[in-house]
């Protein structure tokens, strides 16, 4: 496959108070796309189709809302377009379709705070959320079949103390215990159907939600 991406950007520095803005849009012409197919049977292949195109931007904004606290947000928007299917088309994927795979939308947000406590001992708290919206996924080849990916929501949390150089943390992640659809796999041996005889896909998703107490030391 061939990529001709085409990017425009700026960053400003705001002194005052003290905010970094990235932002920037783009284009992209994709020839020979790649896309996976899965089988009735359950298993997956790759046909390379014809042409696609992308349309999108990003904007992020980091700073520092006081002294003790930093701020994090961004967003990002993609417009996925299959101009021509090309062999694609002989597994159902019609002219206008997204690309398998792509959000249209993500979004981040993350804080830390940070104060002194006594001494040399210094206390942390930090969050993180990121939101990755809904994407095509195609199923049963030769039907044009097409199933959509849920959009899904993911938070983490850290909490501590460090003293120069070490540092305690309860570090907290994946806290909504989301089980998202990061990617279809194909079976390697026999698929498994429901009752109606239709297969059931495997998917990779993410561990549950976890903490973890850690103790590191710099040297």
């Amino acid at each position: 496959d061939t990529l001709w991406s085409y990017e425009a950007g700026t960053k400003i520095q705001l002194s005052d108070p003290g905010l970094l803005v990235t932002a920037d849009g783009f284009h992209i012409d994709w020839s020979n796309i790649q896309q996976q197919v899965a089988l009735p049977c359950g298993s997956y292949f790759d046909i390379n189709g014809g042409r696609a195109k992308i349309d999108g931007g990003e904007l992020e904004v980091v700073g520092y809302a006081s002294r003790s606290l930093q701020l994090r947000l961004g967003a990002g928007y993609e417009k996925t377009n299959m101009t021509d299917p090309g062999a694609l088309g002989l597994v159902g994927l019609p002219a206008g379709s997204r690309i398998m795979g792509v959000p249209a939308w993500t979004a981040t947000a993350g804080a830390v705070y940070r104060r002194p406590l006594s001494g040399a001992v210094s206390g942390f708290l930090s969050a993180d959320y990121s939101f990755t919206g809904n994407s095509q996924s195609l199923l049963n080849g030769g039907a044009g079949a097409m199933s959509t990916r849920p959009s899904y929501s993911l938070v983490d949390a850290r909490i501590g103390i460090d003293w120069d150089p070490s540092e305690l943390s309860l570090n907290g992640s994946n806290l909504t215990n989301a089980r998202p659809n990061l990617g279809d796999i194909g079976y390697v041996g026999y698929a498994q159907y429901t009752a109606a005889g239709v297969v059931i896909p495997q998917v990779a998703t993410l561990r549950p939600a976890t903490l973890i107490v850690e103790y590191s030391r710099s040297f």
